[in-house]
């Protein structure tokens, strides 16, 4: 560059600060790899499927689809919702009404959620 004063290096610093720079990007580089290879041998979000190790994720939806698809008889009232209606005890329904009740309120409940419920 223009008006930028070079200083001198010492004979073969250039050589050594290349060789300095590469160690750290490959350095830098077996550590992402190794990083991103425990992540996805571990699979801790169940994202890459490998499944050696139980996910720290609840799956809730799919859970209930089985609990609902296992019932012996249709239940009268269904408890649709968000984490919040998880709450609410199907059996304290139907001690009140006589009716029996299925809690299929989902984390992060959402309408299509409910409507994927009831359809």
């Amino acid at each position: 560059m223009p008006g930028v004063p070079q200083l001198p290096l010492p004979q073969g610093s250039r050589r050594r600060l290349r060789r300095f720079t590469l160690m750290i990007a490959a350095v830098a580089a077996v550590v992402v790899m190794m990083v991103a290879g425990f992540n996805a041998v571990v699979d801790p979000y169940g994202t890459v499927g490998t499944a050696l190790f139980p996910t720290v994720t609840w799956t809730d939806r799919a859970l209930k689809v089985y609990l609902v698809n296992n019932l012996s008889e249709p239940p009268d009232v269904v408890i649709l919702g968000s984490s919040r209606a998880m709450k609410f005890e199907p059996e304290y329904i139907e001690e009140k009404t006589g009716a029996g009740g299925f809690n299929a309120a989902v984390s992060s409940g959402r309408p299509v959620d409910a409507w994927a419920f009831v359809n």
